[in-house]
C-alpha cells in the first residue's frame, strides 16, 4: 500500500508540480462537511491536497471561516498519516524578512471564534486531552532542514507562531505584546490545524513564507506591504516538498501518535 501524504496549500500555494500529470479531483463527505482535494503522485507515494482558502483557488475563503474540521478529517479518512502545510506569516524578526523561509516549531493560540477541537460531545470521546508540548512534528522538521541543507535553501528553525482570529491584521499594540511574548512570526490558520491534527494522530508540520513585516514594525501600514509575489518563492517550495515527501520513511519514528492518545 502506497504511503498517503496530506498537503494543505495557504495564500499564494496552489498545487503546482506536486500532483503529478495524472492528478484528478475528488470529494471526501465528513460529519463536518464535504471536502474537495486533488489526488496524485509523487515520488512513489499519494498525494492530496487542500487548497485552504477555496477549492477555484480564488482565495474566497478566509482564514477564520475555513472548514477546519472537516478538511483534517478528510484526510484521516483517506488513511493520510503526516500533513504539510504552508503559512503566509507577517514577521516580528528583521532577519526574517519577506520571501525568507522557515519551519514553525511552537505557537500561541490567541484565536477564538472557531471550532479547534473535535472533542465536543458529539463524534468523539468529550473530555479528552492530548499533549501539545511539541505541536509539530518533529521528524517532518528534521526532514525540511536535511532538505534544505542539501537544496540550499535557508529555513530558519523552530520559529514561534501567533495564530490570530483574522481576518483583520494585527494592531501595532498586539504586535509589540506578542514580541514581548516571544513570538516570532504572526498567522491565522496553523495553530488551528495543528491542534486537529494532534487529536487524530496525524504528523503536522508547517512551511513558513514571510509576507510582510508585522504591523508597527515598518513605516508602512500592512496593507501596504503584504504583496510579496509568493510566485518567486514556488521553485524552492515545490523543491523542498518533494525532497521532504521522498526522504520521509514509510514507517512514523515520532511521537505525534502516542501524544494524541490523551490522558
Amino acid at each position: 500500500m502506497k504511503e498517503k501524504i496530506g498537503i494543505i496549500g495557504g495564500t499564494g500555494i496552489q498545487n503546482s508540480a506536486l500532483l503529478g500529470e495524472n492528478a484528478q479531483d475528488i470529494t471526501v463527505n465528513t460529519p463536518y462537511g464535504s471536502v474537495h482535494l486533488l489526488q496524485g503522485e509523487l515520488g512513489g507515494k499519494e498525494i492530496y491536497f487542500i487548497n485552504r482558502h477555496g477549492y477555484d483557488k480564488a482565495h474566497t475563503i478566509l482564514p477564520h471561516c475555513v472548514n477546519y474540521q472537516a478538511n483534517i478529517f478528510a484526510f484521516s479518512t483517506l488513511g493520510v498519516e503526516r500533513i504539510i502545510g504552508t503559512a503566509a506569516v507577517g514577521s516580528l524578526r528583521a532577519d526574517f524578512p519577506p520571501g525568507s523561509l522557515g519551519l514553525l516549531g511552537q505557537f500561541m493560540d490567541f484565536t477564538k471564534g472557531r471550532k479547534s477541537s473535535f472533542y465536543q460531545g458529539t463524534l468523539l470521546e468529550q473530555g479528552k486531552f492530548v499533549d501539545m508540548t511539541y505541536p509539530y512534528c518533529q521528524e517532518l522538521n528534521r526532514a525540511f532542514l536535511s532538505a534544505g541543507e542539501k537544496l540550499g535553501i535557508p529555513l530558519t528553525k523552530d520559529l514561534v507562531y501567533i495564530c490570530t482570529e483574522g481576518p483583520r491584521f494585527e494592531t501595532a499594540a498586539e504586535i509589540k505584546a506578542f514580541a514581548l511574548l516571544g513570538g516570532e512570526v504572526v498567522g491565522m490558520t496553523s495553530a488551528t490545524e495543528a491542534i486537529l491534527c494532534r487529536e487524530l494522530g496525524i504528523c503536522y508540520g508547517s512551511l513558513a513564507m514571510s509576507m510582510n513585516a508585522a504591523a508597527g514594525m515598518a513605516e508602512d501600514g500592512v496593507e501596504d506591504i503584504v504583496c510579496f509575489d509568493m510566485g518567486q518563492l514556488e521553485e524552492k517550495i515545490v523543491a523542498l516538498l518533494t525532497a521532504v515527501i521522498a526522504a520521509l520513511p514509510t514507517v512514523r519514528q515520532c511521537h505525534c501518535q502516542k501524544w494524541s492518545q490523551g490522558v
